[in-house]
């Protein structure tokens, strides 16, 4: 088997970090604030690797097209949860590793969008 192309493996990773964040939050100490993180995280970073798949199997468009809907997803929640009751009650060293996570969501996100518009199909 071949190895991803290069434009693969930003979405490997950002697969391979939400699945591996939801489940540390969800098993964690933040279990209570955060009973659905395990599932929509799961469903996230599946969706990110799909489109990892997708980019590998020359499905380009498709696939930095997934991506770039699923980051923004990401991209919106991170910054919804920056926002939300979670900054008052652990302070603010709590929330930098949050902020962290979104910016990275928003880079991939970003790079997504430029990559699917670079392989948008042309219509002849």
């Amino acid at each position: 088997m071949a190895p991803p192309p290069g434009s693969a493996h930003l979405n490997y990773t950002l697969s391979g970090g939400m699945i591996l964040a939801s489940t540390a939050s969800h098993y964690g100490k933040l279990k209570q604030l955060h009973l659905r993180s395990l599932p929509i995280g799961l469903a996230i970073g599946g969706l990110m690797a799909g489109s990892a798949v997708l980019v590998g199997k020359n499905e380009s468009f498709k696939g930095h097209l997934l991506a770039s809907g699923v980051s923004g997803v990401a991209t919106v929640q991170g910054l919804k949860l920056c926002y939300s009751n979670v900054r008052p009650l652990y302070g603010v060293w709590s929330i930098l590793p949050l902020v962290l996570g979104t910016s990275i969501w928003a880079a991939g996100f970003a790079y997504n969008a430029k990559k699917a518009r670079e392989w948008w199909p042309d219509k002849e």
